[in-house]
């Protein structure tokens, strides 16, 4: 099976809040989308290991950030690559409490959610939650993982959902380092772009 096909499936990128305690927690995640207007009811797919993930099963809520292609990249390396157990995720970072829950600041929109149910997906948990208060926030394009991965050349945690491997094949020529997501279902006589050198002059670092 081709799993590359994936990549081609739309993702967004967000900032969730919840809190431990007093103490205010959350991460990044990129797979949020809407269910229902009725509701109206929203699914988040979460990392069972993330931190995040124990405390909005214990508290059933949890804030949403939709963050700009703008947003300060602090915000996904504080929220995103470290873990809430024992780190203060979002000291540094330019936020403001919306219905009690951390939200991020020069997000495009917040929005309160009150889980209705999970499902159990092997690594993860999906999340149906309700959204129960919501508030639009600064003006520009919602950041995509494809912005995000592409543009910005980021990416994912390993617990992500869009995962992937990250592999880097150099051409030992020249120096150039393929630009694509698969090097080795390239064709035998794929050549680098910059000086013509052969498919098995590229090395895996």
């Amino acid at each position: 099976m081709d799993n590359t096909v994936l990549y081609d499936l739309s993702y967004g990128m967000y900032a969730v809040g919840v809190k431990d305690g007093m103490r205010e927690c959350g991460c990044i995640v990129n797979t949020v989308f809407q269910v229902s207007t009725i509701g109206p009811l929203i699914a988040l797919s979460m990392n069972k290991d993330n931190y995040t993930c124990s405390l909005i099963e214990k508290s059933k809520c949890f804030s949403l950030s939709i963050l700009p292609e703008t947003i300060d990249s602090q915000v996904i390396s504080d929220l995103g690559f470290q873990t809430g157990k024992d780190k203060d995720k979002w000291t540094k970072l330019k936020h403001h409490l919306f219905r009690e829950l951390p939200v991020v600041d020069n997000a495009l929109g917040y929005m309160m959610c009150e889980v209705q149910s999970h499902m159990d997906a092997g690594t993860h948990y999906v999340f149906l939650a309700k959204v129960v208060d919501a508030k639009k926030g600064d003006s520009g394009k919602p950041m995509t993982y494809a912005y995000y991965h592409n543009v910005l050349k980021q990416s994912a945690p390993a617990k992500a959902p869009t995962y992937r491997k990250e592999e880097k094949w150099v051409c030992s020529v020249c120096g150039y380092v393929y630009d694509g997501d698969d090097f080795e279902s390239e064709p035998d006589d794929y050549v680098c772009p910059v000086c013509g050198a052969k498919k098995d002059m590229f090395k895996l670092q």
